[in-house]
């Protein structure tokens, strides 16, 4: 489930709980690129005693799923590689410091790469496609809509990392979390989908980067800023996926392009954070920044 779903679900709660007026103010802070937390996308998971075996995307770097290709896992070969969407942060890892022995690819709903002793513990899924066919009351037309469904096994969930840059915020934030758990997120809530079961679980992760400052992930769909999109085309070599972001509103439907998780960047000195929201109008933004996760200096290009 992508970043800016999620960040939307939290503006609703605190409006919710705290008033339009504080959801307008954390709103305005994102506007002006001060933002008090940044948001990943979230991931399937699944608790295990007081930890959590949580999947990330896997970088979309080429050389990387060459290495795995080389590498010789067993039933992994070329075009396998190129279909894996997560990854453990313990399989990272390993892939990154070069160390492929022990390491699995598995089918958990996609595509996985994971440390054979977690295996087992991976959280695991099916997605379902249904269609559905309006037909406008006025003018009789028909439209045709396709929805994704995603069922998550037993005793697995959904997990994204949050950073707070302003700690005065963190008990309103981690109160609109628990409320968007309660309520659901994605659609069709009203019937029962999207919702949690049980309390929220907090982990304190203390950071997720690899080491070094030489490239980065991001785990969010990434919107840059037009200096950052100058520095990062103009610069060292990156990978990235381009994905169209989609949004009906009552005043019309409105897209953009944006970096999809897993596109790995050259780091820059911009600051803590990259990224902004896009303005659509009617007072309306959605979520663009990037949640970073360091990968260290890769040395080759992507």
């Amino acid at each position: 489930m992508a970043a800016d779903t999620i960040f939307g679900a939290i503006c609703w709660s605190v409006s919710m709980l705290y008033g339009s007026n504080v959801c307008s103010e954390i709103v305005e802070r994102f506007r002006v690129r001060r933002p008090s937390f940044l948001v990943s996308s979230a991931f399937p998971a699944r608790v295990v005693g007081d930890g959590v075996v949580a999947l990330m995307s896997f970088p979309s770097c080429g050389v990387l799923r060459d290495r795995v290709v080389a590498a010789g896992l067993e039933n992994v070969d070329f075009k396998m590689a190129q279909a894996i969407e997560f990854v453990t942060r313990e399989g990272l890892d390993m892939v990154l410091r070069g160390e492929f022995d022990g390491l699995e690819v598995k089918d958990i709903g996609a595509l996985c790469l994971a440390r054979a002793d977690e295996v087992e513990l991976l959280p695991r899924f099916k997605v379902s496609k249904s269609f559905r066919n309006i037909l406008d009351r006025a003018v009789y037309s028909s439209d045709v809509f396709r929805f994704s469904y995603v069922e998550l096994n037993r005793g697995c969930g959904l997990v994204f990392w949050l950073k707070l840059l302003d700690t005065s915020y963190e008990d309103i934030v981690f109160s609109a979390v628990r409320l968007v758990n309660e309520v659901g997120l994605g659609g069709e809530r009203s019937i029962g989908f999207g919702c949690g079961e049980g309390d929220v679980r907090i982990f304190k992760t203390g950071g997720l980067g690899f080491g070094g400052r030489g490239s980065w992930m991001t785990l969010s769909p990434y919107v840059p800023t037009e200096n950052e999109l100058g520095l990062l085309l103009g610069g060292r070599p990156l990978s990235y996926s381009l994905v169209e972001r989609t949004a009906f509103y009552p005043f019309g439907r409105f897209r953009y392009f944006c970096f999809g998780e897993g596109s790995v960047f050259p780091s820059l000195d911009s600051g803590d954070f990259y990224g902004r929201v896009v303005d659509i109008g009617g007072n309306v933004v959605r979520y663009g920044y990037a949640f970073g996760v360091g990968l260290g200096d890769l040395g080759f290009d992507c």
